[in-house]
């Protein structure tokens, strides 16, 4: 496994994602609090509406958008990369401009309105103003927006599907789903190896006790992890005994 690659996927992903839904959500939330205009009520019912539907409901029109742009399954890493950033950021962004309007409307409005009377413009009150006032906020969206991102398995493992795209969380779920595998196959062979010395069992019986359906798996099995075949075992242990 090529974990520096894979931890560098995930870093990419994570660091993009924080840093698109911070600026946005904190503009959106700032529009959202302090300026009034028409399908205000409407923009905030959708996206509280947002927050409703998990990402297993809109993954797969999202894979075939995204197929249709040529970002999806393209075999380029950094679009596959952007493939899995583009629906994350989508999925932090409700929950990040709900926690930011909230701080936003705490932050007294006479200090944006001695700003705009000493000529500041709309952007230098947000910038100075409004993102030293809730940095508290803005940490904490940033926070869970990287966390998110980066345990995400779901989606990751929908994406990225060439080993040079993995993330680190693909990588270890494979491990530690080969880990689980190796650990309950060591354990019916050495079933087995019990049931083996009674020479009235059959081979075939042995592998269907300890869970094996096909006897030539068991077979595979048995030789990958005790380097002889079940019968050479058999014949070996018994020989021993006599």
């Amino acid at each position: 496994f090529d974990f520096a690659n894979a931890y560098l996927n995930s870093l990419l992903i994570s660091i993009a994602v924080t840093i698109a839904v911070v600026i946005i959500a904190g503009l959106a939330a700032y529009g959202l609090v302090r300026f009034k205009f028409k399908l205000r009520g409407a923009c905030y019912s959708l996206i509280m509406a947002g927050m409703m539907f998990p990402v297993f409901s809109t993954i797969i029109p999202v894979f075939r958008m995204e197929a249709a742009w040529g970002i999806a399954s393209s075999g380029n890493r950094w679009l596959s990369l952007l493939a899995v950033i583009l629906p994350q950021i989508a999925g932090n962004l409700c929950f990040a401009i709900i926690v930011l309007m909230g701080f936003i409307e705490s932050v007294p409005i006479e200090l944006e309105e001695s700003a705009y009377v000493d000529g500041c413009n709309v952007f230098q009150v947000y910038f100075h103003i409004i993102i030293p006032a809730a940095k508290s906020s803005f940490a904490t969206v940033a926070i869970f927006s990287f966390l998110w991102s980066y345990n995400d398995l779901f989606t990751q493992n929908f994406f990225l599907r060439v080993p040079r795209e993995k993330t680190i969380t693909l990588l270890l779920n494979r491990h530690q789903g080969q880990t689980f595998y190796d650990l309950l196959n060591a354990e019916r062979v050495r079933r087995a190896k019990e049931l083996l010395e009674n020479p009235a069992l059959r081979i075939s019986e042995i592998a269907e006790q300890v869970g094996y359906a096909d006897t030539a798996h068991f077979s595979r099995v048995f030789k990958k992890l005790e380097g002889v075949s079940a019968g050479e075992w058999r014949n070996a242990h018994c020989g021993r005994q006599g």
